[in-house]
């Protein structure tokens, strides 16, 4: 089998592309390298029988790669602003995003089957937490904070369904992490925001 992975959109490629211009396989599943994180792509498959007996290119199957941040262990950093102006942001997705695989406190609404993981060290008892520009085929997130020592002890401290929510009962000098997610139940949605 021929497997070739192009931007998302693009065309089915051409029947006389030569053999190896994608990835061969002989294993079902197969494992594709050097893909970006949270970047949709469209995939391609051929059976190669030789060098001049293949089949067509199957229709594109779309897909997205997971984000770096899709576990809780690989938190993204979010800078914490000294004042109510945000001038420090981080970008973020659930594009692409699945369920966190270890067991973990349930949040207050919704399912978290398209989690990703940020973490703050707290500056004061009280911080206010902003999902802006919230775009995609849902703008309907949720977060949830948690307090613990690390990812495998977890207290749930907060939970905001309103894209923004201040969340006090914070200790200056401890780290906490933010659980962001889709509240509806449906799977492969898409949405892009700032923290």
């Amino acid at each position: 089998w021929e497997l070739l992975v192009l931007p998302i959109g693009s065309d089915e490629p051409n029947y006389y592309l030569p053999v190896g211009t994608g990835n061969l396989v002989t294993t079902n599943p197969a494992t594709i390298l050097n893909l970006s994180n949270s970047t949709q792509y469209t995939l391609f498959i051929r059976a190669i029988c030789s060098e001049t007996d293949r089949s067509a290119w199957t229709l594109g199957y779309n897909f997205s790669t997971e984000p770096p941040n899709d576990e809780c262990a690989n938190a993204s950093i979010v800078p914490v602003n000294n004042s109510s102006s945000c001038a420090q942001i981080t970008s973020g997705t659930i594009s692409g995003s699945s369920a966190s695989v270890n067991a973990l406190p349930q949040v207050c609404v919704g399912i978290a089957d398209d989690d990703v993981w940020f973490q703050f060290t707290a500056l004061a008892s009280i911080h206010n937490i902003n999902l802006n520009d919230v775009q995609g085929t849902t703008t309907d997130l949720a977060f949830a904070v948690y307090s613990g020592a690390s990812c495998s002890a977890l207290t749930q401290i907060n939970c905001q369904v309103n894209n923004n929510g201040l969340v006090g009962g914070l200790t200056a000098g401890e780290t906490y992490y933010i659980r962001v997610y889709s509240q509806p139940a449906t799977p492969n949605l898409l949405a892009n925001f700032v923290l």
